[in-house]
């Protein structure tokens, strides 16, 4: 699998974003507090990525785990489906100590980040 990703990592990350759970979103939260969920989602993407990385790096895999899970949750609230299947891969690796192939998925996550940043506010402003 390692390999795999690793050719993939050459090229942009693939972002998928979810419509539907915008469209939840919208529903459940007014205009200006869906606004303030993507702002500080956006913010604090880079945060919890190098709090994956440092993880990683330290070879700590319950810690790793653990950060990989909460991103993965506020990806995944928000619809952004590829970097939610990432960070669970992440949160498997972390969890079954098994580090080798994390380092593929964390290059993605960290390559995504302004693609990311990018696709939301692109999606927030076409809708």
């Amino acid at each position: 699998m390692s390999s795999c990703v690793s050719s993939l990592s050459t090229q942009p990350p693939l972002v998928v974003i979810d419509p539907e759970a915008l469209r939840i979103l919208r529903e459940d939260l007014e205009p200006e507090d869906l606004v303030q969920v993507i702002a500080l989602y956006l913010d604090n993407l880079p945060t919890k990525v190098t709090r994956i990385r440092a993880a990683f790096e330290s070879r700590n895999g319950q810690a790793l785990a653990r950060a990989a899970h909460a991103l993965k949750g506020a990806c995944r609230q928000l619809g952004i489906l590829s970097l939610a299947d990432w960070c669970e891969q992440l949160e498997r690796a972390g969890r079954t100590e098994e580090l080798g192939p994390a380092e593929d998925w964390l290059r993605l996550l960290e390559q995504a980040i302004p693609v990311v940043q990018a696709a939301v506010q692109r999606v927030m402003t076409t809708e």
